[in-house]
């Protein structure tokens, strides 16, 4: 049998006065899962995000119809969608992070580092990364190529398209809890493609020993 579990009621939503299984918003925003329920966060709505317009500080989601040009910052409390490309920007990030083209940086030669930076408490979703640094709390899924950048997440990476014919993950290093999935791993040309799989293995090692111990 199944155990019944409350709704958590998050910001900008109520529950339906007719139906107490029916969770409605009460307010315009984009719609955020939460653990038994849901949210609505206010979206701010930006063209670009360049010299011009200035760093960007927000406590909920944004919306970028255009690109995240290079040396700009953008720090929100939500999620973040942007239309067009990361290129060498700081992203700091309390939801999740969907760039519908790419995320593109360079190296920075004076400490071996790369010039675009993503930090992300949920999960990742880009086109394509190359010459990034990609930390995030969720999955990171890249729909190409992953060329010479650095993931890490307690989740898993997965590098392929929609039909799971293409997707390329060359050079860097992946640091996941989980799995690694791609349709072409690493390259005939010399660059070297480190992957780690933590997972729970310490974790399993010792339930192992004391499983072990209570069998003998």
């Amino acid at each position: 049998s199944g155990v019944e579990l409350p709704w958590t009621v998050g910001v900008g939503s109520q529950i339906s006065k007719e139906d107490p299984n029916l969770l409605l918003a009460t307010q315009e925003g984009l719609p955020q899962e939460i653990e038994q329920g849901m949210q609505v966060d206010e979206v701010l709505t930006i063209r670009d995000v360049d010299a011009k317009f200035g760093h960007v500080m927000f406590s909920g989601s944004i919306m970028i119809t255009g690109n995240v040009c290079e040396g700009m910052r953008v720090s929100a409390g939500g999620s973040v969608t942007v239309a067009g490309l990361v290129e060498s920007a700081s992203l700091d990030i309390g939801g999740d992070l969907l760039v519908e083209k790419g995320i593109i940086g360079h190296p920075l030669t004076e400490h071996g580092g790369y010039s675009c930076s993503v930090r992300c408490s949920g999960a990742v979703a880009a086109r394509f990364a190359q010459y990034a640094d990609i930390s995030a709390g969720g999955d990171i899924n890249i729909g190409s190529q992953l060329l010479h950048s650095r993931i890490h997440t307690p989740g898993s990476l997965t590098v392929a398209d929609a039909s799971r014919s293409k997707g390329s993950l060359v050079g860097g290093i992946s640091v996941v809890g989980q799995q690694i999935m791609a349709v072409t791993l690493g390259a005939v040309a010399d660059s070297s493609t480190q992957l780690v799989i933590s997972g729970r293995y310490p974790e399993l090692l010792a339930h192992k020993k004391e499983v072990r111990s209570q069998i003998e």
